[in-house]
């Protein structure tokens, strides 16, 4: 995706950039060929860029440092839904395959459910997690990560926590350990 941005925000130069190459090539041949085609791979890339730009910004936002909340971040993932749903002239196959994705997704439902009962809406949640005590733990579930970059960094800072010497920590100095790793991050 990133790359159909960068051809269409520089189709131009690289344009010109090939036409002084030699043609010597079977392989700039075809490259020359393909930009002669009466602007069908500008357009192709365009649409690219246009109608699923929002997967490059979700994704970005998702695995960026900044906290955001699980409310948040299910919003984001159902408004990509929604967007790729809604693609004018998308391959049948395209929108079938990212509709069975979510469908087959129970992880991402439950997710969802999750988010909206953190926020009080506990209508949405599934009948077999219904019966479930609401704790003060469960409110951490209101920042859980949906991509794996924050997991992976959460994995990368308990390796420095967790050394030999402080294989005794109790829970309670580890969640106060952790929260004060967190707020450095946040600090800087």
């Amino acid at each position: 995706m990133t790359a159909a941005e960068y051809y269409v925000d520089n189709f131009q130069v690289v344009k010109k950039f090939v036409e002084k190459l030699d043609s010597n090539s079977a392989c700039i041949r075809k490259v020359k060929e393909m930009l002669e085609d009466n602007g069908q791979l500008f357009a192709d890339l365009a649409f690219i860029k246009s109608q699923f730009g929002i997967l490059v910004k979700t994704i970005t936002k998702l695995q960026s440092q900044q906290s955001i909340s699980l409310l948040e971040s299910m919003n984001l993932e159902e408004t990509v839904l929604e967007t790729l749903q809604n693609v004018p002239n998308i391959p049948y196959r395209v929108s079938r395959k990212t509709q069975s994705i979510y469908a087959k997704n129970t992880g991402f439902k439950m997710l969802s459910s999750i988010a909206k009962c953190c926020v009080g809406d506990r209508s949405l949640l599934p009948p077999e997690v219904m019966d479930l005590q609401l704790t003060p733990e469960m409110s951490f579930l209101k920042c859980s990560p949906v991509a794996t970059a924050d997991v992976e960094r959460s994995f990368s800072k308990f390796k420095h926590i967790l050394t030999k010497q402080r294989e005794t920590f109790t829970s309670e100095n580890m969640k106060i350990h952790m929260i004060l790793h967190y707020r450095i991050d946040v600090l800087n």
